[in-house]
């Protein structure tokens, strides 16, 4: 009994005193943003500086995001996305992308998103995403994956997404 109380306080010990770095939002060496991320992180400098020209100049369909929200109301939906501060496509379709769902009302605690480096590196608490490109927004239902958006909309990103959710046919730009 002496030997398991110590073999727990033990482990106890090392899974709290050693949280993954991959998971907390850094800037590497590169300058870029990696880890699981937050809108907010986006409205830090460096990175306001784009964010901010693409989120309030982007014009989302009104009437598109709304049968959006009616879709994202259903409370089993998730988003898992990628994206790299490094990345043209990131830079525009990640605020265009935030815009949308701001529109909608989301519920961000069912957003994960992870900033990743140019060896494209995604943090283990994401799981295997198979991201080939970014970035890459994918949705979920129930946890099961019901399609992705990779690297840039076939319409527009509020249009994919609504097809997506609605369960309409849809194929991304590389498929």
């Amino acid at each position: 009994m002496k030997y398991f109380s110590l073999i727990l306080t033990v482990l106890l010990w090392v899974s709290c005193a050693t949280k993954p770095v991959s998971t907390v939002p850094r800037i590497d060496a590169d300058g870029n943003l990696t880890g699981i991320v937050t809108k907010t992180d986006f409205l830090k400098p460096p990175f306001v500086s784009w964010f901010d020209g693409e989120y309030n100049g982007y014009v989302a369909d009104a009437r598109v995001v709304a049968g959006i929200k009616k879709l994202l109301a259903d409370e089993q939906i998730t988003i898992k996305a990628v994206m790299g501060t490094w990345c043209s496509d990131s830079r525009r379709e990640v605020p265009h992308f935030y815009k949308i769902l701001d529109m909608a009302h989301f519920d961000y605690s069912r957003l994960k998103m992870a900033a990743v480096n140019r060896q494209m590196e995604v943090p283990a608490t994401l799981g295997k995403l198979q991201v080939e490109r970014v970035p890459t927004f994918i949705f979920y239902r129930k946890g099961k994956e019901l399609h992705r958006i990779v690297e840039y909309p076939v319409e527009t990103l509020e249009k994919d997404m609504y097809k997506i959710l609605s369960g309409q046919s849809y194929r991304h730009a590389y498929e």
